[in-house]
C-alpha cells in the first residue's frame, strides 16, 4: 500500500512540473521581456505622458497635439516600456514624426518616478526623406534599364511614408517616368546618377514612358528600392 501511495504522488509531482513547464514555454517571450506590437489609446496615461514629455522638450516651439499612433510596442522590464512612433502636429515643420519611449511602473508611491523617459525623443518632419526616397527610385531604374537618354519621375507620385524604430519605409505609386534629352553616360554604372541627371529636367510635354510602384527602404544605410513593379515592363 505505501508502494502504491509513493507512486501515486511521484506521479502528481510529475503531472505538477509537466504543467509548470507548458506555463512557462507559453509565457517565455513576456517573461524574457520581449516586444509586441500593441494597440494604445491617444488617453491612455503612458501615451499623454510621452506627449507631454515632447512639448517639454521643444518648450520653445508651438505646443503639439497628436494625430495618430502610427507604431506601438510594449516590452516588459521592471514595468512595461512602451514605444511609440507618434505623429503629431503644431510644430514649426508642420506635421512631424516623433519617437518616445516610456518606462511604467505605476504602482510606485512617488508619483514623479510613475513614468520616465528612456533614451532621447526625437521628432522630424513628416516628409523628410521623400527626396531621397524618389532619388533611389531613379537611380535604380537608370540602371536598370538600358536606354539612350535618361528617365525622370515627371508627376509627384502618391507616397505612402511608415517610421518605425530604425527603419523608415516608403510605399510609392503611380511613378511617372519620361525621358530627358540627356544621353547616358558611359560611366553612369560607376557614378552618381544624381549628379548626371540633377540638370536634365523632363519637359512639360514628354511622353509617360512608364508608370512604376515601389517600395523604398532606409534601415541606416542609404535609401534602398526593395521592390518594384513596372507597366510597360521594361526589365
Amino acid at each position: 500500500m505505501c508502494n502504491c501511495l509513493f507512486k501515486n504522488t511521484m506521479k502528481s509531482v510529475s503531472v505538477l512540473f509537466a504543467f509548470l513547464a507548458l506555463l512557462v514555454a507559453a509565457n517565455a517571450k513576456t517573461l524574457l521581456g520581449g516586444e509586441e506590437a500593441y494597440s494604445p489609446n491617444a488617453k491612455d496615461e503612458e501615451v499623454v505622458f510621452a506627449m507631454q514629455s515632447i512639448n517639454d522638450k521643444y518648450a520653445n516651439d508651438a505646443s503639439r497635439t497628436l494625430v495618430k499612433i502610427i507604431h506601438a510596442t510594449s516590452q516588459v522590464v521592471e514595468g512595461s516600456i512602451f514605444r511609440y512612433t507618434i505623429e503629431v502636429t503644431g510644430g514649426a515643420d508642420g506635421n512631424e514624426v516623433c519617437e518616445v519611449s516610456v518606462w511604467s511602473q505605476p504602482w510606485l508611491t512617488d508619483a514623479s518616478l510613475r513614468y520616465q523617459i528612456v533614451d532621447d525623443i526625437t521628432c522630424r518632419p513628416l516628409y523628410s526623406g521623400v527626396t531621397q526616397a524618389l532619388d533611389a527610385i531613379e537611380k535604380f531604374l537608370n540602371r536598370r534599364w538600358f536606354n539612350t537618354y535618361y528617365m525622370r519621375i515627371k508627376n509627384s507620385p502618391a507616397i505612402l511614408q511608415v517610421r518605425s524604430y530604425g527603419e523608415e519605409r516608403f510605399k510609392i505609386s503611380k511613378i511617372e517616368m519620361s525621358y530627358t534629352s540627356c544621353i547616358k553616360s558611359t560611366a553612369f554604372a560607376l557614378t552618381d546618377i544624381s549628379e548626371l541627371i540633377k540638370d536634365c529636367p523632363v519637359e512639360a510635354d514628354a511622353d509617360v514612358e512608364v508608370t512604376c510602384s515601389a517600395t523604398v527602404v532606409k534601415s541606416g544605410g542609404p535609401y534602398t528600392v526593395e521592390s518594384h513593379q513596372c507597366e510597360p515592363n521594361f526589365a
